[in-house]
């Protein structure tokens, strides 16, 4: 499963590096052509670079959310809890310790 999610943050990623790259290949393209200024191309790439970066964050959260869901209903113990049990199980093996020495003494 997160081998599963990581590809897909990659791909995202890589989606997006390329997207920017094709971006602004288009919007120097159309400004040698004349059909926009070289103010335009920038606000332009900046702008539709900016979208597609809101929109990665959303498909990010969007992802990071499905798998919060998938991993709660594996009924997984989250380490916080595992290590407060640990604590707790050393805690009873010192008291049973003494008790036990405790008990040889008498």
């Amino acid at each position: 499963m997160l081998d599963f999610v990581k590809k897909a943050m990659y791909a995202g990623l890589g989606t997006m590096v390329v997207t920017k790259k094709k971006v602004s290949a288009v919007m120097k393209r159309l400004e040698k052509e004349g059909k926009i200024s070289a103010k335009e191309a920038e606000e332009l790439t900046k702008e539709i670079i900016e979208a597609g970066e809101k929109e990665f964050d959303t498909y990010k959260e969007d992802i990071n959310n499905a798998l919060k869901k998938s991993l709660s209903s594996l009924d997984l113990v989250r380490r916080e809890e595992f290590n407060e049990a640990m604590n707790r199980i050393r805690e009873l093996e010192d008291r049973i310790s003494k008790l036990e020495q405790k008990k040889e003494e008498n």
